[in-house]
């Protein structure tokens, strides 16, 4: 639901892409997850604005937040669907 996904092609160890599943049924998720290269977590939220996205990571992982098939950012920040 949170939508972490570590090392999903089994190549690239320092990869951690971050793509939700925003169930209708629910308004929030969060999770953490700690690899062997630092800690990534992730919550995200639904407003009358649209869905918050809030991650946070160690800085020698590469994280790649996606929507659909498409990157909406890079490594820790909050984005905003």
């Amino acid at each position: 639901i949170a939508g972490i996904r570590y090392n999903s092609d089994g190549m690239s160890p320092k990869t951690v892409i971050i793509k939700p599943c925003f169930a209708s049924s629910l308004s929030f998720a969060s999770a953490s997850l700690e690899t062997p290269f630092g800690k990534v977590s992730v919550n995200w939220q639904r407003d009358g604005k649209g869905i918050h996205i809030k991650t946070d990571s160690d800085s020698s992982l590469n994280v790649l937040v996606m929507h659909k098939d498409l990157v909406i950012g890079e490594g820790s920040g909050e984005f905003i669907i």
